[in-house]
């Protein structure tokens, strides 16, 4: 075996809180740098998150903050 390429990939690992009203069975995600790939940890897998557009605009409001 011959490794072609190896590519650097930044990972963020979210954890959200619920407020009050709001009751989550998962609480746990991973994004890319950008915010726009999703995965959900449900148990001990990773599962592509499709309805985004909350999780992305609260991160990207966070990051923000951060900088």
């Amino acid at each position: 075996m011959k490794i072609k390429e190896a590519v650097a990939h930044m990972t963020f690992y979210v954890e959200i809180e619920e407020e009050e009203g709001e009751d989550f069975d998962f609480h746990h995600y991973r994004t890319d740098k950008n915010g726009s790939y999703w995965e959900i940890l449900m148990g001990e897998s990773w599962e592509p998150v499709y309805d985004d557009e909350e999780l992305r605009t609260k991160f990207l409001e966070f990051i923000r903050k951060l900088g």
